[in-house]
């Protein structure tokens, strides 16, 4: 009997035709979202046609490592944020966040993302909000942004797990309990693991405007500080902590305490240099005891300051006071209309700064 056998090629011609094809639709790179946008829109991919009404529902939408553009003036609402992305508005467009009590603004828990937030304002009614809540992210930069009402208007309360990076450049803050709060608690004291610059931004009626402790090297340059129950305030509470600042042309006026470095603890470290900058006292409380530079060593810790061509003027407590630290002077400092200008001149010593 003769046996008749189907072509192998023909065979597998038959099957191809009937695989469908499975088109993956990756996400886009750039999103958007307007005042008469629509959530619903999220499905097909808040295109600018058809914008998002919320950065909650955006973020979702855009691929790691791209943007969400706000397009026009509006509230936008608080958000989680995951992964890498931007979230940009326009100068001259208002993108308004306002933060319910006891919530985050933006809380980002995203470990090796790098975030940028621009031209963002972030708004509470003083019951305990967070502007930007960062948990955990490789860097963060906000840029052009404005906090005003809030508990803390930049929180890193968490310890980072990796190198992490923040910079805050041309931001505004105003009425915050803690304009910049630096303060996590590290699991090795000593070990740095943040680094933040603070460039082009102006603080106003804050209880502190830059607040770091253990584990923190801060940069702050070109910066306003006024009528700030504490400027900026860095320091070391644990045990082996170690923290250090670099401050230049900061403009710290009106302040209850304009600058503070303190170590808290033996053995831990606080080293900082300042600047061609002003420390003015004149706080707005007129509580007659502002200081201008404190520097303090607390139950064995040590501090170490050193000033270049800094101006301290009008501080109705003491220019520069030291308490178990040491303060070290290039001699090009002026004091001016101080009640003291140094409170103990044998730890205020001539150095041979550059």
């Amino acid at each position: 009997m003769k046996r008749f056998g189907f072509p192998v090629f023909l065979l597998a011609s038959v099957l191809s035709g009937l695989i469908v094809p499975v088109q993956v639709h990756a996400a886009p790179v750039r999103v958007f979202v307007a005042s008469t946008g629509a959530d619903v829109n999220v499905a097909s991919g808040c295109a600018l046609a058809t914008p998002c009404r919320t950065f909650a529902n955006a973020l979702p939408a855009v691929a790691p490592g791209g943007e969400v553009v706000v397009l026009d003036t509006a509230g936008y609402g608080p958000a989680a944020i995951t992964q890498s992305v931007s979230i940009v508005a326009p100068k001259g467009v208002f993108a308004g966040v306002f933060v319910p009590s006891n919530a985050d603004g933006f809380r980002i828990n995203a470990p090796g993302a790098s975030v940028v937030l621009k031209g963002l304002s972030i708004i509470g009614d003083f019951t305990g909000a967070n502007g930007i809540n960062i948990l955990s992210a490789q860097s963060v930069r906000v840029e052009d942004c404005e906090f005003e009402k809030l508990t803390n208007g930049i929180s890193y309360g968490a310890a980072p797990t990796a190198l992490s990076a923040l910079t805050v450049a041309g931001s505004t803050f105003v009425f915050n309990g803690h304009a910049v709060n630096l303060t996590f608690t590290l699991p090795y004291p000593g070990f740095q693991f943040l680094t933040a610059r603070i460039e082009r931004s102006n603080f106003e009626f804050d209880s502190y405007g830059i607040w770091a402790q253990d584990g923190v090297d801060l940069s702050v340059s070109d910066t306003t500080l006024h009528n700030e129950l504490y400027a900026i305030r860095v320091e070391t509470v644990a045990s082996g902590g170690f923290s250090q600042a670099k401050i230049d042309r900061v403009h710290a006026t009106a302040n209850f305490y304009s600058m503070v470095f303190s170590a808290a603890s033996n053995p831990s470290g606080v080293n900082a240099f300042v600047s061609r900058s002003t420390l003015n006292g004149e706080y707005f409380a007129n509580s007659g005891t502002e200081v201008g530079l404190d520097a303090s060593g607390i139950a064995g810790g040590r501090a170490l300051v050193a000033v270049d061509a800094c101006q301290f003027v009008a501080t109705d407590n003491f220019g520069v006071m030291v308490t178990q630290a040491l303060v070290e002077s290039n001699g090009n400092n002026v004091f001016l209309n101080n009640v003291q200008d140094v409170n103990d001149v044998s730890k205020y010593v001539s150095s041979t700064l550059q």
